[in-house]
């Protein structure tokens, strides 16, 4: 019988399985490529070009206001 035959299941369901999810994978992602790159591109050179500062700022001035006004025990 042709219908169980090994090479129709390989040539008529293998092949264009997965020759269909690896262009229909790049059908969805090229054009949201082509539409992010420059952007991502972008992204790139300012996480490049940042530099943190070692130690952040810290406003300690409400805390002590508080603690003068004897609201809070120092220890």
């Amino acid at each position: 019988d042709h219908r169980a035959n090994f090479g129709n299941a390989f040539w008529f369901n293998f092949i264009p399985v997965t020759i269909g999810s690896i262009l229909g994978a790049w059908c969805l992602v090229f054009p949201f490529w082509i539409n992010n790159k420059d952007a991502w591109y972008i992204a790139q050179e300012k996480r490049k070009n940042y530099k943190p500062s070692a130690v952040g700022v810290i406003d300690y001035a409400p805390v002590k206001a508080v603690e003068e006004e004897g609201k809070v025990e120092k220890d």
